[in-house]
């Protein structure tokens, strides 16, 4: 009887012992993530929505186009990153809908590369939309740069991903140049 009392103690010391254990081990991790999720949101804007006209002009094989559309840009709420805190989300789109500022579609003329790709579109990238509504954070991006063309190609496996060719690999390749780039100036927005 005393046995069997002294086995149960030890069986319960061991258990208690174990999980004082997993919880030391456990700790830091659970204040971690407490901590993540109770950190406060950044200042929202004051302006969420802003309309952008612009006019893009872009040379193809020595013919001159235009584009003429209205970029719109508005705050979408907040996400967080883990460790690298909360950020203010916006979205950007097109007044005309389309999904890019398509320069060409390649694929008429594009065949499957080394790689295993096949090039689908060119196309401008006009930047990102915290610029554009005056968001100064590290998470904000910045405007778009003549330096180079954004592509979207396809895998063999049919997987979409998305690249870019510098100015001079694009007007070598296809003969495509950026000319001029007119957009309204980004907002002076305020954070509450």
């Amino acid at each position: 009887m005393k046995l069997k009392k002294n086995v149960l103690k030890l069986i319960k010391w061991v258990s208690l012992f174990l999980v004082a254990i997993v919880l030391a081990m456990l700790t830091p991790f659970i204040m971690f993530f407490v901590g993540i999720m109770t950190m406060p949101n950044p200042p929202t804007p004051e302006v969420k929505y802003a309309e952008f006209p612009f006019k893009l002009e872009y040379e193809l094989n020595g013919e001159i186009f235009v584009v003429e559309d209205i970029l719109i840009c508005e705050f979408d709420g907040f996400e967080r990153l883990g460790t690298a805190g909360t950020y203010r989300r916006w979205n950007s789109y097109l007044k005309s809908e389309n999904e890019t500022i398509l320069l060409l579609d390649v694929r008429p003329l594009e065949e499957v590369t080394e790689r295993g790709t096949k090039i689908l579109e060119l196309y401008f990238s006009w930047g990102t939309a915290g610029y554009y509504m005056g968001d100064n954070s590290r998470n904000a991006g910045g405007a778009q740069s003549f330096s180079y063309i954004s592509s979207k190609y396809q895998k063999v496996d049919g997987e979409v991903g998305y690249s870019a060719y510098l100015a001079e690999e694009a007007w070598e390749k296809y003969k495509i140049r950026l000319i001029s780039w007119e957009i309204a100036d980004p907002i002076e927005n305020t954070f509450k």
